[in-house]
């Protein structure tokens, strides 16, 4: 449902901080990094090859730091995130805090000392189901809160984006490893989590879980 798209944009400004970058792996690691650190001002190249596929797959895996993110291709071949014209970087700073701080709240609340993973990973589904739904009013193109965190947490509506990327927030807080997986379902762009339960790995999907807002835990994992 819904995923949200990643335009590119071009700079001819050349006056910036350049990082290389030796591989695939090594451009995936800063790039992630860069969104955790709100850092727009770096940009990063690599000899003989664009990591342009690595930066919309950073992007898509963490949907909880791409707040109106642009990924910027510049003339000459670097790349960047920058903040989009729908919102300023003091505001993504903003949003973002106000979701830390949500989650920050929450976790004490449904996480308790001795839970298993599987029961911490359940307890996160049903917070999310019970206090979330699903926003049938999303703008289709360009930025809406229902896309991240802050719109999951705080306006408690998302599409399946802000779904994967509050999961996510939750997981990392909860000591859970957690990424969004894209991809498509019931004939459209779609956003799932793929996480670690102990030594194996699994998909939830809160978003098709969460099909009427007071079915609650009734949808809980299995």
């Amino acid at each position: 449902r819904d995923l949200h798209s990643f335009p590119t944009r071009r700079s001819s400004d050349l006056t910036k901080k350049i990082t290389v970058v030796k591989s695939e792996k090594d451009a995936y690691k800063h790039v992630l990094k860069a969104m955790k650190k709100r850092d727009y001002s770096t940009s990063y190249c690599a000899d003989g090859a664009v990591y342009y596929e690595t930066f919309v797959l950073a992007l898509q895996h963490h949907p909880e730091y791409n707040y109106s993110l642009v990924i910027w291709k510049s003339t000459d071949g670097t790349f960047d995130y920058r903040a989009g014209n729908d919102l300023s970087a003091a505001q993504i700073t903003g949003k973002i805090k106000q979701a830390n701080a949500k989650a920050n709240a929450i976790i004490p609340r449904i996480i308790r000392d001795g839970m298993t993973r599987k029961q911490k990973l359940r307890a996160i589904h049903n917070y999310l189901v019970k206090n979330c739904v699903y926003d049938e009013n999303a703008r289709r193109y360009g930025y809406d809160d229902a896309y991240t965190a802050y719109g999951c947490l705080i306006e408690k509506k998302a599409v399946c984006q802000g779904y994967a990327g509050v999961f996510n927030l939750l997981a990392a807080k909860a000591g859970i490893c957690s990424i969004a997986v894209p991809g498509e379902a019931g004939g459209g762009s779609h956003a799932w989590n793929y996480v670690k339960d102990g030594s194996s790995y699994r998909y939830i999907d809160v978003t098709w879980d969460d099909p009427v807002q007071d079915q609650g835990a009734k949808a809980a994992v299995k």
